[in-house]
């Protein structure tokens, strides 16, 4: 198979592993690198000798020779060059996050047509010891999965020679905070293992409208107190509040449905100690769906 020709935007850490593994597979032929800081640029032709330097992005797009593109930067400014990337006919590989926000990341698919583009986010699910947890769930040695709990415990290590980056530390420069930059290794992982995927909660009842057909008009919904913390990683509850919080809930809400109206499920997402994320699989509440529709 020919080599694709690579080009790299974004020498700093994450930018130089890209490098290091451009030089080396057989399958890429590094053509070029560009940063916007000219330390980052003298490293990288240090280390990886690319033929080819650019001081900005723009810059490497222009290069008719690249057939495709590395995205490794602060998330505030990919969308933007992934769509250059686009327009210019060349394949793209984004960091992750993918994007700042989902709208953003409808627009990239949008714009991608026929090119291939893609996330760097499944560090884990390739390893042995996912391929062994898949097998024994696929085999039902484990039963039916309905809750599945991960903590993440890294070790700390000494100090930093670096000053940390901005990006690491400011949300609006890296799209999400410790979740999306961290734990979206944890998530790829946990649904790799069980073949479970993530589902838009429908917000159907919140209209009035049928779940199903979303044309009968139903009564409003019980009113509901939100428990979840916003920002999970950041703003984390001890399991044992939250399941307080969660039975009182609970009982408030049945208390005050009708017999022939089922009171809504508790969150499929559950926060507890940071870095631990609980995930649910239930079945599709009927609630609010008539019987004409069922």
């Amino acid at each position: 198979m020919k080599p694709v020709k690579v080009g790299v935007i974004g020498c700093g850490v994450i930018g130089s592993r890209h490098l290091s593994i451009a030089t080396e597979a057989p399958q890429i032929e590094l053509v070029a690198a560009a940063d916007l800081i000219e330390e980052n640029r003298q490293r990288a032709a240090e280390r990886f000798n690319p033929p080819k330097l650019y001081a900005t992005g723009e810059e490497l797009l222009n290069d008719d020779e690249i057939e495709a593109v590395v995205l490794a930067f602060p998330t505030q400014h990919r969308t933007e060059m992934a769509l250059r990337a686009f327009d210019k006919g060349k394949h793209v590989l984004i960091e992750k996050p993918i994007a700042m926000n989902a709208a953003e990341v409808r627009q990239l698919i949008a714009a991608r047509g026929e090119l291939t583009s893609a996330c760097c986010s499944s560090r884990k699910r390739f390893t042995e010891s996912a391929r062994i947890a898949t097998d024994i769930i696929a085999r039902g040695k484990l039963g039916e999965l309905r809750t599945v709990y991960c903590r993440a415990i890294i070790s700390a290590k000494g100090q930093p020679e670096t000053p940390r980056p901005a990006w690491r530390l400011i949300k609006a420069l890296n799209g999400g905070g410790i979740l999306v930059n961290w734990g979206c290794y944890d998530i790829d992982y946990l649904l790799g293992i069980t073949g479970w995927q993530l589902n838009r909660r429908l917000r159907s009842r919140r209209r009035g409208r049928c779940r199903r057909c979303l044309n009968h008009t139903l009564p409003p919904a019980p009113t509901r107190r939100r428990t979840t913390p916003r920002s999970f990683g950041v703003k984390a509850v001890p399991l044992s509040a939250w399941n307080a919080a969660n039975t009182r809930l609970r009982t408030r809400m049945t208390i005050g449905a009708s017999s022939a109206q089922k009171a809504p499920s508790p969150s499929t997402w559950v926060a507890g100690i940071p870095n631990e994320l609980s995930t649910t699989r239930r079945q599709p509440s009927t609630a609010w769906i008539p019987n004409a529709c069922r």
